[in-house]
């Protein structure tokens, strides 16, 4: 069966707004862009990012985080998501990418076309 794969990529500014975003809505300082100091993050994967602010506080996101933040990033920009698709990201030289894979296709057959009565098949 044919599987679909989707990527999305970010810009590092729009990265930046997710986690801004996401912090914002676990109740954290409210921050912008222009507060960001420096950013660290993993370029292996996104394990770990690190973003430093102008008044030296250090927000730490975890991967879960990153990709909790990018898909609140999505709802909130009317991005569709497929909801139960496994999803991973990574980093690129053009930013983050967000990639989704192994969702459930329900346009699937439910029955297997070979054993249907020859009066149920289309007629060629």
């Amino acid at each position: 069966m044919p599987r679909e794969s989707r990527e999305i990529l970010f810009t590092m500014p729009e990265f930046m707004s997710a986690l801004m975003l996401y912090t914002h809505k676990r109740g954290g300082d409210k921050y912008t862009l222009k507060d960001i100091s420096d950013v660290g993050v993993d370029k292996k994967g996104v394990s770990t990012t690190n973003l430093t602010m102008k008044d030296d506080v250090i927000l730490r996101f975890s991967e879960a985080d990153v990709i909790s933040s990018l898909i609140l990033y999505c709802r909130q920009n009317n991005v569709p998501l497929p909801s139960n698709a496994s999803k991973k990201v990574r980093v690129i030289e053009e930013g983050v990418v967000l990639w989704m894979s192994n969702w459930k296709s329900y346009t699937q057959l439910s029955t297997d076309i070979s054993t249907l009565e020859t009066s149920k098949r289309l007629p060629n």
